[in-house]
């Protein structure tokens, strides 16, 4: 079960109303399980601020996980990330064969949006466009 199409098919309408970009995608690998598939992308906050995100599903293991990084300023995204000046949120999803692909990605898109939305009021002001308007 390939979870990340779903995913992107979600994220992709989203990227044209907040500050969203898919950034990568690493493919499925034909006969291998083992080898994770992945989408990461990246939000711009209403102050600046960048928020890393990524999901990764482990087909072998049957789960997919949601990560992402919100640093204190924009130039220290890359260089410099401390503990204490990131926020971070991770969360995995099981799933079997039975699993509706598009209700979990659903589920998991819906999440991370409440991420990318808490940390986006903390913004101040938040600009149009931001997700603070989602």
């Amino acid at each position: 079960m390939d979870l990340i199409c779903p995913l992107r098919a979600l994220l992709d309408p989203l990227a044209e109303h907040l500050s969203i970009v898919l950034d990568g995608e690493d493919p499925l690998h034909p006969g291998s399980d083992t080898t994770p598939r992945i989408l990461e992308g990246h939000a711009t906050l209403g102050d600046g601020r960048v928020a890393l995100f990524g999901f990764y599903q482990h087909a072998s293991r049957r789960t997919i996980a949601a990560e992402m990084w919100v640093t204190d300023g924009a130039a220290r995204v890359h260089h410099d990330s401390r503990v204490g000046s990131v926020g971070r949120r991770r969360q995995a999803w099981s799933y079997d064969p039975a699993t509706d692909a598009v209700d979990l990605a659903r589920a998991i898109v819906a999440d991370v949006l409440i991420w990318l939305q808490a940390f986006d009021q903390a913004s101040e002001p938040a600009r149009e466009g931001s997700l603070a308007h989602a």
